[in-house]
């Protein structure tokens, strides 16, 4: 009898093992944040605000940081309030930074919630439409509002140049996936979008009604985000609705390829502090 146990019991363990062996193939998930300190992440070390990332997008060596920059996230932006990781002044006026793991990430899902302050009495418009860049091409331009209370964003940046930029479409900046390399659509000289995700366009295209994704995101409120980044093949989810879903190859020189840094863009960047963004629920698994 006891000899039946035994067998039954590692025929049981076996069959569990066989069930969980793709689960555990894939990774498990495991948490970014202990909702108590900085533990596991520093400010990037190398350029201002990321762009050492978008140098090495293009194929230029990294941007060499600066010797004074603090990697300490308290004095570069960053706080913890009740298990919430916030964006905060920076002390003494100074200039705030990427808030980075210290581990990198190649093919991963990603899951968090996140929150951007809105002003709730600001009307925020952006004048959307073709616009002929140096070239003569035709590409789509997003006026900002002129108030500052609509023109902060933020962001989130993965791999070597893409960032899943967290802003509002009525503000001009779009949530959606951006990739730092220079080509002639490309924005502001090497900000070229794949994906307007907060008007469900993709490849270059801007949609210009945007109205459904006013009942996807939640303004002044936590919104969910999930990260899905294997190979080429990148895709995001607001509040259980795809609103990205792009294949990106890379150009000759760029090297996608190499793991990164999850990173999290400040609101107050260039010195100023223009709202707030916070983050929470943090769980990454390495797929």
């Amino acid at each position: 009898m006891k000899s039946t146990s035994v067998l039954l019991a590692s025929a049981m363990a076996f069959v569990v093992a066989v069930a969980l062996a793709p689960l555990l193939a894939q990774g498990a998930w495991k948490a970014l944040f202990n909702r108590k300190d900085f533990t596991g992440w520093t400010i990037q070390s190398y350029g201002q605000g990321g762009a050492g990332r978008n140098n090495r997008a293009s194929g230029e060596p990294p941007t060499a940081p600066a010797a004074s920059m603090s990697t300490n996230p308290a004095e570069r932006g960053w706080a913890v309030e009740n298990g919430v990781i916030t964006s905060a002044p920076v002390p003494n006026k100074g200039r705030g930074g990427w808030l980075a793991t210290v581990d990198n990430f190649h093919d991963f899902e990603l899951e968090l919630d996140y929150k951007l302050d809105e002003a709730p009495n600001v009307e925020c418009t952006a004048k959307l439409g073709p616009k002929p860049d140096g070239n003569g091409q035709i590409q789509q331009q997003a006026n900002l509002s002129k108030d500052p209370a609509c023109t902060f964003n933020s962001g989130i940046m993965f791999r070597t140049g893409y960032q899943l930029n967290l802003g509002r479409r009525e503000a001009g900046e779009y949530v959606g996936v951006v990739v730092h390399r220079q080509l002639p659509e490309a924005i502001r000289g090497n900000v070229d979008w794949l994906s307007t995700g907060d008007c469900g366009s993709k490849n270059h295209t801007y949609l210009q009604d945007c109205s459904q994704f006013r009942e996807i995101r939640h303004t002044n409120g936590w919104n969910h985000l999930r990260i899905l980044f294997k190979g080429d093949h990148l895709q995001v989810w607001m509040n259980d609705s795809q609103i990205v879903d792009v294949i990106d190859m890379p150009l000759p020189g760029e090297n996608w390829a190499a793991p990164a840094p999850i990173s999290f863009q400040p609101v107050g960047e260039g010195g100023g502090f223009g709202g707030r963004v916070q983050f929470r629920n943090l769980g990454i698994r390495e797929i």
